[in-house]
């Protein structure tokens, strides 16, 4: 009774030739694992499940509603001509009862299609170390009993859709490392609270850690190295009791990792720890994990004292020292700097109150020589008054007056005696 056949499991490398099309005759079959084995050729299309070699049937033939697995996997080994190639079917997804799919190592390519939202009972998928190309579906969003979900090693570009992993609240692993997806963690990863490994390591992801992780207390992996993510590393990591491996290399963090990062060390499962070529700086704690240099690694970072004696780093007490007098230092300059732009405004200001009213515009008065006709010295003295006389002498008379000529100017004028004088019986001209 072969049809009643339920699954089928061999030791790995003991299957050789070819699979029978008879095998499309189990109708009650749920699961088939062929990987591991040295089998060759196509798989027949009675079974409409994949090729060892070319590309995937476009058409599914199945017509199995129990089939729940399907382990296709690390075909890509050795010479790799025994791989699966080109892309992934629309066809896959009339599988609705699949639950586990398994394509990876291999060397398909494409799209992940968005058909994959219509296998509700989806909940491990691996299709990593391929040359998946494209943006992430957010018809993931529909596969709510996902649990596994690791596509790792391909070529995956765009955002994390945002409203999508964020469905999936059962999630246990999300694995999307060394891609090149970029943008922001979605905010929605917050829901994932029974979340253990969060692989996102080797992608061009950027902005700040977002604080809704910090409800993923389940989490054991944390791997963020190697993208542009900047900000503060969070105080929120001390609160995730179960972390296991921590690693933040290789980013743009810039704060200290003094202060609540102290927490780390009452994490008691933590055993691997990587802030190294970062912007940090600070004291470094002494106690948890912070007591075993094998377990941390904090090179390429900025001003770091403190810590065991094993990290030769220079004693709290100097890098205070430095700072304060580095302090010191920017504090004098701003004082010295600030007495000066007001000494400098205060000269300014006093030149400016000496500095005459009146600017000559015409070529006689730059030169403080004043052109009047007689008439304009007859009217500024009132027809040269007495009551304008300041002083008579032998050589003449000085009258004051108040000039009019371009602007009312003070003025005095010497009128001069032209009659001849006498002096000891001798006539002496004014000349």
């Amino acid at each position: 009774m072969i049809n009643k056949l339920r699954s089928t499991i061999r030791g790995p490398y003991t299957l050789v030739g070819r699979i029978p099309p008879s095998l499309g005759n189990l109708s009650s079959l749920e699961t088939l694992s062929l990987a591991y084995n040295h089998l060759e050729g196509n798989i027949p299309h009675v079974l409409g499940v994949n090729s060892f070699r070319g590309q995937i049937p476009l058409t599914l033939r199945i017509g199995l509603n129990k089939f729940q697995q399907l382990i296709m996997d690390y075909n890509n080994l050795g010479s790799g001509q025994n791989s699966l190639q080109g892309s992934i079917p629309d066809s896959v997804g009339k599988l609705e009862n699949l639950a586990r799919l398994n394509l990876q190592q291999n060397k398909l390519s494409s799209n992940i299609p968005s058909v994959i939202g219509n296998l509700i009972m989806l909940s491990e998928v691996y299709r990593g170390i391929n040359k998946l190309e494209g943006s992430l579906p957010f018809t993931l969003r529909y596969c709510t009993m996902m649990q596994k979900f690791v596509v790792d090693t391909s070529y995956l570009s765009g955002n994390i859709p945002n409203n999508t992993f964020g469905y999936q609240k059962g999630l246990i692993t999300l694995d999307l490392s060394i891609n090149v997806l970029t943008g922001f963690v979605p905010l929605d990863f917050g829901n994932l609270k029974q979340l253990s490994i969060l692989y996102l390591h080797t992608n061009n992801l950027f902005g700040e850690v977002s604080l809704e992780l910090s409800a993923c207390y389940a989490l054991t992996d944390f791997w963020l190295t190697r993208n542009f993510f900047h900000g503060s590393i969070l105080s929120f990591l001390g609160s995730l009791r179960n972390l296991e491996i921590l690693d933040f290399s290789i980013n743009n963090f810039s704060n200290t990792i003094g202060g609540p990062l102290f927490e780390l060390e009452n994490l008691t499962f933590l055993n691997y720890l990587n802030f190294c070529f970062n912007h940090l700086y600070g004291e470094v704690p002494i106690g948890g994990i912070f007591r075993n240099i094998t377990e941390i690694s904090l090179i390429g970072n900025e001003d770091f004292c403190g810590g065991i004696p094993q990290l030769n780093l220079p004693p709290s007490s100097e890098l205070l020292s430095h700072k304060h007098k580095s302090s010191f230092k920017v504090t004098v300059i701003i004082v010295i700097s600030g007495v000066s732009a007001s000494f400098v405004v205060f000269i300014c200001i006093c030149y400016l109150r000496k500095k005459p009213k009146i600017l000559f515009s015409s070529p006689s008065l730059e030169h403080r020589y004043l052109k009047v006709s007689y008439g304009e010295l007859h009217q500024a003295t009132d027809g040269f008054s007495t009551s304008n006389l300041v002083d008579t002498r032998s050589f003449g008379s000085v009258y004051k007056g108040t000039l009019l000529v371009q602007f009312e100017r003070r003025i005095a004028v010497k009128v001069l005696n032209l009659q001849p004088l006498l002096l000891n019986g001798t006539y002496l001209s004014s000349n």
